[in-house]
């Protein structure tokens, strides 16, 4: 009986246990501040941290990336904020930061003399912790922005984009990873991949079908300027010009790196990926 009393108190530490008391805790760094990270998945990424008493709460809904920065004083009075980023692709930072409740502004970054309207918070807000905590939800979500464009890393989003009933999506290439922006038509598409713009497909079929669309249309073009040739010779040469590159995958396995077409004979070499 009394191996059974054993396992019956370790049953009962194992149940009030909770299953993350062993897991450790997860932070993020940027410019002398730590957060802890408190949510990350599909819908959200959520960061912490306490300064002065005060709390200090970045919230990135991945769904719209809408963010938001929750301020709590030591008085339990809780201001909320909306930050509109512009810029932030590891190399620059700039965003807006908007108080939810009179709309006053505050920039945030390098450019903070363009503000429109310069106040000052309510709470004795540390506006260098909050550029650090905007940083920081952006790095722990993976997720850059450029020109007001928001773009998360790949890997996070592919299972979203097999499942969406949008065929074509805006991406780039930054910090030797491909990022996914927001869902375009295939006229948008078309013009990106023209302008040596990259796309993600949500499938192969489409990825080949739009590279080598691009190849013909502009090969179409260069042929077109050819003096003397027949119908039957012009279409035989942009027949013979127009087509695709790959599919081809680089980095040897390494993360960060998609199968991808390219237009054949094409001026530029833009990235078709897809998954």
């Amino acid at each position: 009986m009394k191996w059974i009393s054993l396992f019956l108190s370790m049953l009962l530490v194992m149940t009030v246990v909770p299953p993350d008391a062993h897991a450790a805790k997860r932070t993020i760094s940027q410019d002398g501040f730590t957060f802890d990270i408190v949510r990350d998945d599909a819908a959200f990424t959520e960061i912490v941290t306490k300064y002065e008493g005060d709390e200090y709460r970045g919230i990135l809904d991945r769904s719209t990336g809408n963010i938001t920065i929750e301020v709590t004083g030591k008085d339990k009075e809780r201001h909320s904020y909306e930050v509109q980023v512009e810029n932030a692709d590891g190399s620059s930072f700039s965003a807006v930061l908007k108080d939810k409740k009179d709309k006053r502004e505050y920039r945030l970054g390098k450019d903070k003399k363009k503000v429109r309207a310069q106040f000052v918070i309510a709470l004795p807000i540390a506006i260098g912790l909050i550029d650090a905590l905007v940083m920081a939800l952006l790095a722990a979500s993976a997720t850059i922005v450029i020109a007001g464009v928001t773009y998360y890393v790949a890997s996070k989003v592919i299972e979203n984009v097999k499942r969406s009933s949008y065929d074509y999506f805006m991406a780039v290439i930054r910090n030797n990873d491909v990022y996914i922006g927001p869902a375009i038509d295939y006229s948008t598409a078309f013009t990106r991949v023209y302008g040596n713009g990259d796309i993600w497909c949500r499938t192969q079929i489409l990825c080949q079908t739009i590279a080598y669309n691009v190849s013909y249309t502009y090969n179409t073009i260069i042929v077109n300027k050819i003096p003397n040739i027949s119908d039957k010779e012009r279409k035989t040469e942009i027949e013979k010009r127009a087509g695709v590159i790959g599919p081809e995958i680089h980095g040897n396995g390494s993360s960060g790196y998609y199968f991808h077409y390219h237009p054949k004979n094409f001026i530029y070499r833009p990235h078709c990926f897809y998954a």
